[in-house]
């Protein structure tokens, strides 16, 4: 059985080169909800964006859906125009055949699609997860029961320690990812080997 390589999108994959989170603030600001108690908190809290509304919507309601939209249609543009990670893509086309490649990301499925479609990387993954699959940690548990891969042979690589605090009690490898001088396919054989 291969062993399954979970990977976030966005900081990983693709490098966006603008804060989101900028984005996402003002947003906030702009609904009124950031200023709200306990709201800054959330949001540094790094959770997607569905999660997200959904925390703050249980200290006040609002639309949801218009700020869910908002927040993705002004992403929307950003998230189309992203360029890979020339260390992270080497890595995926020279070891696709050896592993079973997943995405688990905050973006929303419609541009991960077009994401992937533009940058010809769909024969490279055996599924495309986003959040409006589960959270972070609900889609590596998918991965788990659907491809019944054991936790010790998944490895999770996300950018943000929060992501990576939040799938730790599944027991499977995580890996936080940092552009620097230690090649990702030696990090990864470290982990495995």
């Amino acid at each position: 059985m291969k062993k399954a390589i979970i990977f976030d999108v966005d900081g990983v994959i693709t490098q966006s080169g603008i804060s989101k989170e900028g984005i996402i603030l003002n947003i906030l600001k702009n609904h009124n909800l950031y200023n709200l108690n306990g709201v800054p908190e959330i949001f540094r809290r790094w959770l997607n964006r569905l999660v997200l509304l959904d925390k703050i919507y249980e200290i006040q309601a609002f639309d949801k859906q218009l700020v869910l939209d908002d927040i993705n249609t002004q992403l929307a543009a950003l998230e189309s125009q992203v360029p890979l990670i020339p260390q992270t893509f080497e890595f995926i086309q020279n070891n696709y055949r050896d592993y079973m490649f997943f995405t688990n990301t905050s973006l929303p499925k419609q541009s991960l699609k077009e994401i992937f479609t533009r940058l010809d990387m769909w024969q490279y993954f055996m599924e495309l997860l986003a959040y409006d699959d589960g959270s972070k940690r609900e889609n590596i548990e998918y991965v788990m029961q659907v491809y019944k891969v054991q936790p010790q042979d998944i490895l999770f690589i996300d950018d943000n320690k929060a992501h990576i605090d939040a799938v730790e009690s599944t027991g499977i490898h995580t890996l936080l990812f940092e552009q620097d001088w230690v090649c990702l396919e030696k990090k990864i054989n470290t982990i495995f080997n």
